[in-house]
């Protein structure tokens, strides 16, 4: 078994390998720092081309076949907005979410019945990355075939398909279920994770200021395809 020192070794080595590979961080803060900007009780078709960048520039989301720029995707967004203006002034790992899972739950059902799951994090990250966590297929299948994962059963839920027996598909309460877990692994490794967010955010070519979830998905991009995360 692996000393927590240790597995803050391999957390950082993670986080600085990913770097190394990333060309897209001006992309991601293009779209970051621009959203915001704006008011999102007021979205309209700007507010959406700046969605429709984030998810097909920076998240390659564009061979899914959504359309970013539905009006709908709009009023989703200010349905919410009260809740999602105080989001964007909170830090995930500071903030007590147990009372908000139903919120966050219904939030993350509504986006993705519109655009996928993928999208609806992607789309609620660009909102408040501080707060909102990405997600991806990669990360939400490495969670789900280990064993010891805590939040494993809560990831997916079994819905019907019509002339099928049913499939799985990521759950509102299943995303709410792994903020818990960024929420959690941010704080465990908060030492370590705040010393790597200086060192990034100080380098010239960043574009922006990477927070403790953003730094948290990046570790997860390569710890999900090893066997380091049941040690987490």
């Amino acid at each position: 078994m692996f000393t927590h020192t240790e597995i803050e070794r391999i957390i950082e080595a993670y986080i600085y390998e990913q770097n190394s590979l990333q060309t897209d961080d001006p992309k991601y803060f293009a779209c970051i720092n621009y959203f915001a900007t704006f008011n999102l009780t007021s979205l309209g078709p700007k507010e959406l081309e700046v969605i429709r960048d984030f998810l097909f520039k920076w998240g390659h989301m564009g061979r899914t076949g959504i359309d970013p720029t539905d009006p709908e995707l709009g009023l989703i967004i200010k349905k919410h907005s009260e809740f999602l203006e105080s989001a964007r002034k909170q830090e995930l790992h500071k903030s007590s979410i147990l009372p908000d899972k139903q919120t966050i739950a219904i939030i993350f059902e509504n986006l993705n019945s519109l655009v996928g799951p993928i999208s609806a994090s992607k789309i609620l990250h660009l909102i408040s990355p501080g707060f909102f966590q990405l997600w991806d297929n990669g990360v939400i299948d490495g969670c789900n075939s280990s064993k010891q994962f805590k939040y494993k059963s809560d990831l997916i839920e079994m819905v019907e398909k019509e002339n099928t027996k049913g499939s799985h598909r990521p759950s509102g309460n299943g995303y709410y279920s792994f903020m818990e877990f960024t929420q959690s692994f941010i704080n465990k490794y908060i030492n370590v994770l705040t010393q790597i967010q200086t060192v990034l955010n100080s380098q010239a070519q960043c574009a922006g200021s990477k927070t403790l979830v953003k730094m948290a998905d990046e570790f997860n991009m390569f710890a999900t395809k090893k066997p380091f995360l049941y040690l987490l």
